[in-house]
């Protein structure tokens, strides 16, 4: 049955995981004339002149882009850290990313820095990764054409998971029991929304 320790382990697990990819995924929409404005007045600080709007877009492209590639990072590192540390033991110590990477963005005003929010999100998307829920769906698809030739109902980009999101799961159907895998497996879905 459902404990209010298990409760609180999944709770805070997703809060510190789905949760933040949630918010990571969606926070550079909003401020991107603040971010390229920032941008903009750092290389003119540096240089003396301003770049091009078609640079700035490029560098916030950039900026938006390499929280991906910093997924596909983490998806390959999340086997070698759970063979390592244990699935408990990555979760903790892939939390050490958030605060490198919050720290980088968070300071790169302060240091006049561009490189530090895109080194920050790249760290940020190893951290969390780039979730899609359409690769479980092609992987359980595979008996319509095999792996590369996924159902026609479910066709999109794969996209890699971070190290949180891969062990998240993995972590919250080890310490379940077998009739709550399903109710504890949803509950980081909910926290990628709320974020």
């Amino acid at each position: 049955h459902l404990t209010t320790s298990l409760l609180a382990v999944t709770l805070l697990t997703s809060f510190g995981s789905s949760m933040l990819y949630g918010y990571n995924l969606a926070v550079v929409n909003s401020p991107a004339g603040y971010i390229k404005d920032f941008y903009n007045r750092t290389i003119v600080s540096r240089n003396g002149t301003g770049v091009s709007e078609k640079t700035l877009t490029v560098m916030y492209s950039l900026t938006v882009s390499v929280f991906a590639i910093g997924g596909l990072v983490g998806s390959l590192l999340v086997g070698i850290l759970v063979t390592k540390f244990g699935r408990k033991g990555t979760v903790v110590n892939s939390s050490v990313l958030v605060f490198i990477a919050g720290s980088l963005m968070g300071l790169s005003r302060i240091c006049g820095s561009p490189e530090m929010v895109i080194l920050g999100r790249f760290i940020t998307g190893i951290h969390s990764g780039n979730r899609n829920r359409d690769a479980r769906r092609q992987r359980r698809c595979a008996p319509y054409g095999g792996a590369s030739e996924a159902h026609p109902r479910h066709s999109g980009l794969l996209s890699p998971p971070g190290v949180s999101l891969s062990v998240v799961p993995m972590y919250l159907g080890e310490i379940a029991p077998k009739n709550l895998r399903g109710f504890l497996g949803l509950i980081p879905s909910i926290f990628i929304c709320v974020g």
